[in-house]
């Protein structure tokens, strides 16, 4: 194994008890554990107890986008690309997501890029230049507890989260795979203009 896979294994084995997000879903996913050998225990919505996750796959997909530059989870026919990052490739684009060496260029589909290290930060492809939006979020707590929040000027953007930081970090996301739909809609776009009480 060369060094850039042995530095790959060593900053995802930092992630133990951290939670990351699906790219593209903002699903929850908590890294249970890290085993030299078996690889990392990955703990989802489906299987809260968690299932490994083995280097083998993970190291795979990072050679696959270290070698291509950038790498999708889907072919040109629309079909899951398993050459690139096996049978659980959204968790494992997940995990790649995570490095200091890869960027998220687009969520929907799922696409990664690759940095070479000591290649400055601040240098991102074209596709994360867009200028930055200011969106009005509007927050709302349900019966159960729950906090719901959307974007009106988005249209179908909202979520839900147990906590404040949740749920914004939720918004978050889904406000970001809403504006890259928005970019490929020809419709005409809504303006956000305010929010007015209306007494009656």
């Amino acid at each position: 194994m060369d060094k850039e896979l042995e530095r790959v294994k060593q900053e995802l084995s930092k992630l133990k008890g951290v939670t990351i997000h699906t790219i593209g879903i903002g699903a929850e996913d908590e890294i249970l554990d890290v085993s030299e050998k078996e690889g990392l225990l990955v703990g989802t919505h489906r299987s809260p107890d968690g299932q490994w996750v083995k280097w083998e796959w993970v190291l795979q997909g990072y050679d696959h986008l270290r070698k291509h530059g950038e790498a999708t989870n889907k072919t040109a026919s629309g079909e899951v690309n398993r050459e690139a990052f096996g049978y659980r490739g959204a968790i494992i684009m997940s995990l790649l997501a995570e490095l200091s060496t890869v960027e998220i260029i687009t969520r929907r589909p799922k696409k990664l890029g690759y940095l070479p290290e000591g290649l400055p930060t601040q240098l991102r492809r074209e596709t994360q230049s867009r200028p930055r939006r200011h969106l009005m979020v509007v927050i709302e707590k349900d019966e159960d507890g729950y906090y719901v929040a959307s974007v009106p000027e988005l249209r179908g953007c909202h979520t839900q989260g147990k906590t404040l930081d949740e749920v914004i970090e939720n918004i978050r996301d889904a406000a970001s795979l809403c504006l890259e739909v928005e970019q490929e809609d020809e419709e005409v776009k809504m303006e956000f203009i305010g929010v007015h009480t209306l007494e009656i």
